[in-house]
């Protein structure tokens, strides 16, 4: 299976876990202005170090699915009869045409300023078309899948996400337990807990599908009413049914939180030194020079910064202020979408030509390589 493919395929099973797993322990209270699986709005902003809340009890963001080895998986749909080889090798080439439209787009974008992007984009985007973006979708649509397969490729996909999130969430509960944070009754009594959450949020989501638009916003206006306005806190879900004291879960809120602060410092240590690597050999090759490598190094930790900052403002916000919030950043957010490369920024204030954007975003940024080539 070629590198094309698992770029694409990546990008569908991600959007399609994004409909289907959500929060361990996250409010089943949900709105019709985010994510029906990310009950604030903060999935995107994960990879950063996210919001209160950690491990299992923070919006998942893909699971097994984003992470599957595309090779592994076209096998197990395989092994599992969902699909044949032919039809595996069909959905490759498949691909390989969709990157090769996406490659062309993209080309007319380059030479455009950030306004013809933008316009363009509004003009020509798949809301603007009504084209689908869901490969599986287009796959069917391309008689490369039946809606049967198609479905039951979602639903191999589903599974797998869930195993990997039970036995994530076993190891977070272990980890609690090897701490001495809780006890292994309270251990069982959390999983319980869960099952009862996730059960109960299913049979309202699987009422909510049904409705109409009007019927779900007035659910909801209706479900808003009825709560405080604070963010879920999972840790108080579990001291209000009696299976944490309210020190316990403090306790365990305050090691989570600690515990996703050092992974993160851990993780952006290890980037920025394998980023300045990469600057270092492009600098060599005589890409770029010192001094652009500097500025682009300096450009993203003022990106990075900006992130944190963003998150440092959403994190305390009730979940109205939050709404608002995210609202008036929308048209900010859909012109960001239409940049061509991540550094987009340099390209526009002289720093950088073009060619050299692309050259350093495809060193830099993985997953990016195929949409700059």
């Amino acid at each position: 299976m070629n590198k094309k493919f698992k770029v694409a395929v990546s990008s569908a099973m991600i959007a399609g876990m994004l409909l289907t797993t959500g929060a361990v322990f996250a409010d089943s209270n949900t709105n019709t202005n985010v994510s029906q699986t990310d009950p604030v709005g903060m999935a995107e902003h994960g990879r950063m170090g996210g919001p209160k809340g950690f491990g299992f009890f923070a919006p998942g963001i893909g699971g097994a699915a984003g992470q599957a080895d595309t090779d592994d998986l076209t096998k197990g749909l395989v092994t599992d009869g969902i699909i044949s080889q032919e039809t595996a090798d069909k959905l490759s080439a498949f691909a390989d045409e969709k990157n090769s439209e996406r490659k062309a787009e993209m080309d007319k974008l380059k030479d455009m300023t950030e306004e013809e992007r933008s316009a363009y984009m509004q003009n020509n985007g798949p809301r603007a078309s009504g084209a689908k973006d869901d490969f599986w979708a287009q796959a069917v649509d391309g008689n490369i899948l039946t809606q049967e397969q198609a479905d039951d490729i979602k639903a191999y996909l589903e599974d797998k996400a869930e195993a990997q999130r039970l036995q994530q969430q076993k190891d977070q509960l272990d980890s609690l337990l090897k701490q001495g944070l809780i006890t292994q009754e309270q251990e069982d009594k959390i999983v319980e807990y869960k099952k009862s959450e996730d059960a109960a949020r299913k049979s309202e989501m699987d009422n909510i599908k049904d409705m109409t638009e009007e019927e779900r916003a007035e659910y909801f206006d209706g479900k808003k009413e009825t709560k405080s306005g604070g963010r879920p806190d999972a840790m108080s879900g579990l001291a209000e049914a009696g299976i944490l004291t309210q020190d316990e879960a403090d306790n365990i809120s305050k090691y989570l939180e600690q515990q996703a602060q050092e992974k993160m410092e851990q993780e952006q240590q290890a980037r920025q030194k394998e980023q300045q690597q990469r600057l270092d050999n492009l600098v060599s090759a005589g890409t770029i020079t010192q001094d652009q490598s500097d500025a682009i190094q300096s450009y993203m930790d003022e990106q990075q910064k900006a992130r944190q900052d963003e998150m440092e403002k959403i994190k305390d916000m009730t979940e109205d202020e939050r709404q608002a919030y995210m609202q008036d950043k929308k048209d900010d957010k859909d012109k960001e979408h239409t940049s061509i490369s991540p550094l987009q920024g340099l390209v526009d204030n002289g720093t950088l030509t073009q060619d050299q954007a692309k050259a350093a975003a495809e060193s830099l940024f993985a997953g990016h390589n195929e949409d700059v080539k």
